[in-house]
């Protein structure tokens, strides 16, 4: 496994070992802080990582069985994002099996991207969702905007997040209004990074 050269999001050279956890090293940026696995990881590894075993492993166990809890998850969600955004148009940007753009739905026209090709397949045949497999960054999307763009615990699983800051040519529908909430949690897939205090 090659390490990474620098962080996945500052650049910073200076990374240091904290752990391994299921065969990954975990450092930590000593400028930024991110906590990151410590692998230069391919789309095409990530690929490979994000398919159909991955949602049903140890991570998930049944992602797909699991589909109420997380609609319902969902629509609090999708309901606080409305409070600020009322309608319009929504991208989520990892949106997994489309358990958050079902939700989303009752408030937006709703548009998906998942690297997965098996959760980006279940949203669009179990669901009837618009869903691109692949990444933001691949095209697909261009000239078109969006009031929101969601990217709910999706930046951890990039094997370069920092290259997907500015290079998507998705643009906002208004301004100042848009809204583009990031959030990220902790878990155990090998493409995960996520910040935590330095």
């Amino acid at each position: 496994m090659t390490q990474r050269e620098a962080c996945a999001v500052c650049e910073g050279a200076e990374l240091r070992r904290l752990f391994e956890t299921d065969g990954y090293p975990i450092c930590r940026c000593s400028s930024c802080g991110l906590v990151q696995v410590d692998a230069a990881l391919s789309r095409q590894d990530l690929e490979q990582l994000y398919n159909e075993e991955y949602f049903s492993s140890e991570v998930f166990h049944d992602y797909v069985a699991q589909r109420r809890a997380r609609v319902e998850s969902g629509a609090r969600a999708a309901e606080t994002v409305a409070r600020l955004v009322p309608t319009g148009k929504l991208l989520d940007v990892g949106c997994a099996a489309g358990f958050f753009m079902e939700a989303a739905s009752k408030h937006y026209e709703v548009t998906g991207v998942e690297l997965s090709p098996f959760a980006s397949d279940y949203a669009r045949r179990e669901l009837g969702l618009r869903v691109l497999t692949g990444d933001v960054t691949d095209g697909g999307l261009e000239g078109e905007q969006f009031d929101v763009v969601t990217v709910w615990n999706t930046i951890e699983h990039m094997a370069d997040p920092s290259a997907h800051s500015g290079r998507s040519r998705v643009s906002p529908a208004r301004e100042p209004s848009s809204l583009s909430p990031p959030a990220t949690s902790p878990d155990r897939s090998p493409g995960a990074t996520f910040r935590t205090g330095t």
